[in-house]
């Protein structure tokens, strides 16, 4: 069992493996290369034999590589007087035929452009306007669905809108949608309609007339390429050394074996060298591997495991989700579920450390932790303890300084350095970053446990970021808070950096609520753009 889990724990790192791979793979074609040469050095004769450099193959190679370049120039050339010559005569049609299809293209163009705005914005505003479009009239059936709609919309707005959901409302604004795809089936129709009209006014195309430059753009970029090259390749055999060229064109290879079967050897190598790194690494480091593994090494349940992030298209439709910091996954079900786990009877959570050995998957964890809390219409503050990486003012966009080393220095009031940040529609979350502070959090941990005790009074959930960059301060942070959740990362983190925690927490005297068991990827800062564009549109 423990020889699997190690071995489980090596095959679900495949980006380590292949960079350790590709290191090995580097190293072994070099070792085998200076071999080589060590080899053919021992191997060369005392008076090694001279012989002129054959240029006459080049030479040849060049004259028929102008020749092609020239007959690609010449094809293309007839091709392009050919289409012109038949564009000349591509679009005979009578004035009146003209006219009508420039006026059905026209038509056509504009209910394309309000079908698109019916399918992006599926609104009263947008089936009313493609129901009362120039193309549109004369339609029976628009003229009745479009009074339909309108008589629809005044009975819907006589509800109002409230907070509650009423049942009455839901089904007038499932009416309009209905008539709104009838007006969109009719609009597709009339459309159709008149594409069919414009294809019968459009005048059959001359033969010949469909000529494909590209092909031949092609042929006569390759063949300018080829000649390019050859010309090169004379020039450098005229003036390079013939002795040194005909040594590297007549060797047969390393070791008297091809080159494919030498970087073929260097790949096996370095598949097996990468594969017994990391085996010796994950026995000399031992890490997580599962569930059942992390419980029996902490004692404690493992909660939640978080896996692979899904992307959701349709929560960057609206201004507002593109708002929201990236980390903060809006549509995740498993924060519910560990939001549930930690709150009381009430569903009420006033205070929660989180702690971990990596700085971003720490502040992950706990952002999505407190924007839990805060659709839940609570006042929550997220606060980072992470001095050294900063990991919440970079995950969340906001500036790093005035922080909590600010407050604990009494530069600033907490008010001050308090940043609000979106994460979801109408709901948002303070930020309290971290800041720069001169000494360690230890030596005032008086004055950081009455800012937390302060903080309490003030939200109703306060969600510490407590990451590991030094030893003492999951100490101080979970001892203020109190109750604390680990963060695990399946496969990367240590047996002994889960020992080290936990011996912080026992110092602490802080209740350990559970773990949660990160099985992704870690997550990387967002870019410094996105920062600065949440920044502009906050105000």
């Amino acid at each position: 069992m423990w020889m699997r889990r190690r071995a489980s724990n090596v095959y679900c790192r495949p980006l380590f493996l292949a960079r350790m791979g590709g290191v090995t793979f580097a190293l072994a074609l070099l070792a085998f290369a200076f071999l080589a040469r060590s080899a053919s050095h021992a191997e060369e004769p005392s008076s090694p034999g001279v012989r002129g450099a054959d240029t006459a193959a080049l030479a040849i190679m060049e004259t028929r590589a102008a020749a092609r370049l020239r007959d690609a120039e010449n094809a293309l050339a007839t091709a392009r007087a050919q289409h012109r010559a038949n564009a000349m005569q591509r679009d005979v049609v009578a004035p009146e035929a003209r006219a009508r299809r420039d006026s059905l293209s026209a038509a056509v163009s504009e209910i394309t452009r309000l079908l698109e705005r019916s399918d992006g914005a599926p609104l009263v505003a947008s089936f009313r306007a493609l129901g009362t479009a120039a193309p549109m009239k004369g339609e029976r059936r628009v003229a009745q669905l479009v009074d339909s709609l309108n008589d629809l919309d005044k009975a819907r707005a006589d509800f109002g809108s409230s907070d509650g959901v009423d049942p009455i409302f839901v089904a007038l604004t499932a009416r309009v949608g209905s008539i709104g795809h009838e007006l969109e089936a009719v609009a597709r129709a009339k459309r159709a309609a008149m594409r069919r009209e414009i294809e019968s006014l459009t005048p059959p195309p001359v033969v010949g007339s469909a000529i494909d430059t590209v092909p031949l753009e092609a042929a006569r970029d390759s063949a300018a390429r080829e000649q390019t090259a050859v010309a090169a390749q004379l020039s450098s055999a005229v003036g390079a050394d013939s002795i040194a060229r005909a040594r590297d064109d007549d060797a047969p290879g390393i070791f008297g074996v091809g080159i494919p079967t030498l970087v073929l050897a260097a790949g096996v190598v370095a598949v097996v060298l990468a594969l017994a790194i990391a085996l010796t690494l994950e026995l000399q480091w031992p890490t997580v591997a599962d569930v059942p593994e992390a419980e029996s090494l902490s004692g404690t349940r493992v909660l939640v495991t978080i896996g692979e992030k899904i992307d959701e298209p349709e929560r960057q439709r609206r201004s507002s989700d593109r708002e929201v910091p990236p980390s903060i996954e809006q549509s995740s079900d498993v924060y519910r579920l560990l939001y549930g786990q930690l709150a009381s009877a009430t569903f009420e959570l006033t205070a929660m450390a989180v702690a971990g050995d990596h700085p971003f998957v720490t502040t992950t964890i706990a952002a999505n932790l407190a924007a839990i809390a805060a659709r839940s219409g609570r006042p929550t503050l997220l606060l980072d303890t992470d001095f050294r990486e900063q990991p919440v003012a970079r995950m969340m966009g906001v500036p790093a300084t005035p922080g909590v080393a600010d407050v604990l220095a009494q530069r600033v009031a907490w008010a001050a350095a308090v940043t609000s940040v979106l994460v979801s529609r109408g709901r948002s979350i303070d930020v309290l970053p971290s800041g720069v502070l001169t000494g360690t959090l230890q030596a005032v941990t008086e004055q950081f446990s009455a800012e937390v005790g302060r903080l309490s009074r003030r939200y109703e959930t306060v969600v510490v970021s407590a990451s590991t960059p030094e030893q003492g301060t999951i100490t101080v942070a979970t001892g203020a808070v109190g109750e604390v959740v680990i963060c695990l990362r399946r496969g990367r983190s240590t047996h002994a950096s889960l020992q080290a925690v936990l011996a912080e927490l026992e110092s602490s005297g802080a209740r350990v609520r559970g773990i949660v068991l990160w099985d992704r990827e870690d997550p990387a800062p967002p870019e410094r753009g996105w920062g600065k564009k949440r920044l502009e549109l906050v105000g």
